[in-house]
């Protein structure tokens, strides 16, 4: 959990009813406090594994070929929901699927799997880049921001490899 430093302390104490010569110890923890802080090593991050260096890769239309991983680099609050929205800067080239995965505090480091699809259009306008951006969907749950900046750089880019040829076929 992502829960920032937590100040703690430590009591010492002699458990007096244990053995009757116990309490000569009493006064030597009189002061027996230590206080210290928890240093919080967990950060509300999302990975994205599968993807290559760059995050590109080109699609042939019509087809699903690349698959990346996502989960979360740490547990969320008990009952938080994260919801991550995966949306395409052009959803007649491509397409994610699914185009959104639910996170909470039992399944956030399993890796759940978002495919992207290339649209056939049936349209000979060239190879077109698209681009698929993961964001936290922040209204489903008040704990959800602690992600919002780990997805900053949540795009994957890719290119949509037309298939289509503008011809004219005479048969006879």
């Amino acid at each position: 959990i992502d829960d920032g430093d937590k100040p703690c302390e430590f009591t010492f104490s002699v458990d007096t009813s244990v053995d009757v010569a116990a309490p000569a110890y009493t006064a030597a923890v009189a002061n027996g406090t230590v206080s210290c802080t928890n240093v919080d090593n967990n950060d509300a991050a999302i990975n994205i594994t599968g993807a290559d260096s760059c995050f590109t890769y080109e699609a042939q239309e019509g087809v699903v070929t690349h698959q990346v991983g996502v989960f979360l680099n740490s547990r969320p609050e008990p009952g938080a929901v994260v919801n991550l929205t995966i949306s395409t800067s052009d959803d007649g080239e491509c397409l994610p699927e699914p185009s959104s995965l639910l996170f909470n505090d039992t399944n956030w480091n399993d890796s759940q799997t978002v495919g992207f699809k290339s649209v056939n259009d049936h349209v000979d306008d060239g190879d077109k880049p698209c681009e698929f951006t993961f964001s936290v969907d922040t209204s489903v749950d008040d704990a959800a921001p602690a992600y919002t900046a780990a997805v900053a750089n949540g795009t994957v880019s890719c290119t949509n490899v037309d298939n289509n040829d503008a011809a004219i076929n005479i048969t006879g």
